[in-house]
């Protein structure tokens, strides 16, 4: 039995939103994903999950992967990793930092703090899809 993908996007952004839909639509990658505008609400999000006690399995499962974005309101990207690797239970969930900061601070802070990939996003579309599709095929998403 193969195992449900379920990505949590953590973006503050509608534009990058509706690329990244764009994207994986073009693709041909279903897969649930769940949307998280802040690190605050990405927080909240993964903390139900863990207390989560549902009948439906996919209702309370953790999300099996997570991208990334560091430039967040409430809550930075990189607080929100430092609080999921201080967590046995989200240790594990692969992590894409996908963000638009070149600053060497975060590129080291992130690497340090357990990811998968840190990746900057592109200005177009194409190029965009293309980040995508290397994100989707180290994941394994297709």
């Amino acid at each position: 039995m193969s195992r449900t993908i379920h990505v949590l996007v953590v973006e503050d952004s509608a534009d990058d939103v509706l690329f990244l839909k764009r994207a994986l639509d073009r693709l041909g990658i279903t897969c649930q994903i769940s949307f998280a505008v802040d690190g605050r609400e990405a927080m909240d999000f993964l903390s139900s999950k863990l207390g989560a006690r549902s009948a439906d399995p996919q209702e309370s499962a953790l999300p099996t992967h997570v991208l990334l974005d560091l430039k967040l309101p409430m809550k930075s990207g990189l607080e929100v990793l430092e609080w999921m690797r201080a967590r046995p239970e989200l240790t594990n969930i692969p992590v894409v930092v996908f963000t638009s900061s070149l600053e060497a601070s975060d590129i080291g802070r992130a690497k340090a703090l357990g990811i998968d990939s840190y990746r900057v996003k592109p200005v177009g579309l194409s190029e965009y899809q293309k980040v995508i599709e290397e994100i989707a095929k180290s994941w394994k998403l297709r």
